[in-house]
């Protein structure tokens, strides 16, 4: 049986804790990008839909990548 110290606990807890506020973060970066694409959209800017699209993908690959470490 393997045993493990306060020490170890202390560090597990606090990864879980860094993990869930970056998880937040993600999450608030996506709508903020969300709400420029949907202002982008209503003026037709092509070149920032494109940016923002591109954003939109890094974002949502970032965010699968931490919810398959949990």
């Amino acid at each position: 049986m393997r045993v493990i110290t306060i020490n170890q606990k202390i560090k597990i807890i606090r990864n879980d804790d860094i993990k869930n506020m970056y998880h937040h973060l993600l999450l608030l970066e996506i709508d903020y990008e969300l709400a420029g694409l949907s202002y982008a959209l209503k003026r037709s800017d092509q070149q920032e839909i494109y940016q923002l699209k591109d954003r939109l993908r890094e974002l949502t690959i970032e965010l699968q990548r931490l919810e398959r470490s949990y």
